[in-house]
């Protein structure tokens, strides 16, 4: 394991954990705004939620030369990518929250055209975690194994980083299984990861990443595990054979810039 992968993995999750242990400890023993909710509570909810960005741009700003960081930044807010590649990115995203739906085991909570709506507020609750995970772990670990690897390896940390909203009283993840939350964090992961394979952006994977939470609270999924784990081996099927495709030049069927 590089050194770089070490301290973005210890800055996150101590950044992330203590911020969310504080909300937590509030939340549990009563502390007036400390709790989930809170002024105090969110700024600390927020903030632990974005640690993976802070922290990777940290990193890079400490590791990098003056070149290699505004390479880095550049690919965070760059917009010219090929119109497949935003179609998949976000069309993907929606794709893979409509299939509970044919499944039975999802229910329309709100309008359809709410998940467009909510997708930019979405960008701060939750995009921002790919400048960490899939700009900086993701690529990191390719360079140590298999793609395929990889994927798994960053969709198990991944899910195993939320772990401390559980004990956060108030969140939504209160009612949500962590097993089956698992399951979705690993199909999920291979999803949002293929989109930064393919395009190398970080902000196509932040935008897909957004689209996905935000359609989930437009189409909320209940927690079965059986129908969950179906997806997960079809949707991680699709995205490696997609992933391995785009690397071909004979079957590269996009284009990554404009």
């Amino acid at each position: 394991m590089s050194s770089k992968i070490k301290q973005y993995l210890i800055s996150t999750f101590l950044c992330s954990w203590m911020m969310w242990g504080l909300v937590a400890i509030g939340g549990r023993l009563g502390i007036p705004g400390l709790a989930f909710g809170t002024p105090i509570g969110m700024i600390l909810y927020v903030f632990g939620g974005i640690s993976p960005a802070i922290c990777e741009i940290i990193i890079q700003k400490r590791s990098c030369n003056k070149e290699e960081f505004k390479n880095f930044l550049k690919s965070i807010v760059n917009l010219k990518y090929s119109i497949w590649l935003y179609l998949y990115a976000i069309g993907g995203a929606i794709l893979i929250q409509c299939i509970p739906m044919l499944t039975g085991y999802s229910t329309m909570k709100q309008p359809f055209y709410m998940g467009f709506i909510l997708i930019l507020p979405m960008v701060i609750g939750g995009g921002l975690e790919e400048i960490g995970w899939r700009g900086l772990l993701q690529p990191e670990l390719e360079k140590l194994m298999s793609h395929c690897n990889a994927t798994l390896i960053v969709g198990v940390i991944w899910s195993l980083w939320h772990l401390p909203l559980w004990f956060i009283p108030g969140t939504n993840q209160q009612n949500i299984n962590f097993l089956w939350f698992c399951i979705n964090a690993l199909t999920l992961s291979f999803f949002i990861g293929s989109v930064r394979y393919i395009s190398g952006s970080i902000l196509l994977s932040i935008l897909s990443h957004a689209t996905i939470n935000a359609f989930w609270e437009v189409m909320p999924a209940t927690s079965k595990i059986l129908p969950s784990l179906i997806i997960l081996c079809l949707i991680g099927t699709l995205s490696l054979v997609i992933d391995y495709a785009a690397v071909n030049p004979k079957l590269y069927f996009v284009n990554k810039k404009v």
